[in-house]
């Protein structure tokens, strides 16, 4: 009984398979007879590149008058009729290219917390814009005449504002990049942060926000300064 238990475990290294002689290494080769096995490749997933965004700048009377028709905002009869952020919005909606847009991005636009960093960001720049303006004023008014310790004072003024601005600016960017408030469904990990992260799909998303934000910005301050912008 134990001979036959012996024979019936026996197996190894050298089992399913048979042995050929090698004429190039003048021996013995064990052949497998088993279908080789089948090597899981794990196919790493890239982002697809946003590459170089154009938005339509030009746009000819039919379209504006299409535009006009269906899309701008309607004024309210008795109301002073101003320029709203959502004005803004929808302009840089309708000239973004097809290829840009997605459900998703649109909802983000419309959520008040992108709604409150796109104020402070318009606010920033265009403070910053001002700044340096007058900064390059103050620079060619060295040339004639002296620098005072109210300048040191002014300036210092100037870095502090602009100090401030970015904090706000930084806050509210924040808020979207960990999901919070309104901003929970679009975490890279789901509203709970608990599934697998969808880093590739994220940073498709906030590339094409950000470029997003930089074209409504552009609009907000008359379409001039985009470099510095």
């Amino acid at each position: 009984m134990a001979d036959d238990d012996d024979e019936i475990g026996f197996g190894g290294l050298y089992e399913d398979g048979h042995w050929v002689w090698d004429e190039q290494t003048q021996g013995l080769l064990f052949v497998s007879d088993l279908p080789p096995a089948q090597v899981e490749t794990i196919q790493i997933t890239t982002k697809t590149p946003t590459g170089a965004i154009e938005f339509r700048d030009d746009i000819d009377l039919i379209e504006q008058l299409r535009y006009k028709r269906r899309y701008q905002r309607k004024p309210i009869p008795g109301k002073e009729d101003l320029v709203t952020l959502q004005d803004i919005k929808d302009i840089a909606l309708y000239t973004a290219p097809i290829n840009l847009l997605s459900p998703m991005l649109i909802d983000l636009l419309h959520l008040p917390t992108t709604e409150r960093f796109l104020r402070a960001l318009i606010f920033c720049c265009a403070y910053y814009l001002q700044v340096s303006d007058q900064m390059a004023l103050r620079l060619l008014e060295l040339e004639t005449k002296v620098r005072t310790r109210e300048c040191e004072t002014l300036e210092n003024e100037y870095r502090e504002n602009l100090s401030d601005l970015r904090l706000l600016v930084a806050k509210e960017y924040c808020i979207m990049l960990i999901g919070g408030g309104d901003m929970r469904k679009f975490h890279h990990m789901g509203p709970n942060k608990k599934r697998r992260s969808l880093s590739d799909k994220d940073a498709r998303l906030f590339e094409t926000f950000v470029r997003m934000t930089v074209q409504i910005v552009y609009l907000a301050l008359g379409r001039k300064n985009f470099r510095q912008i």
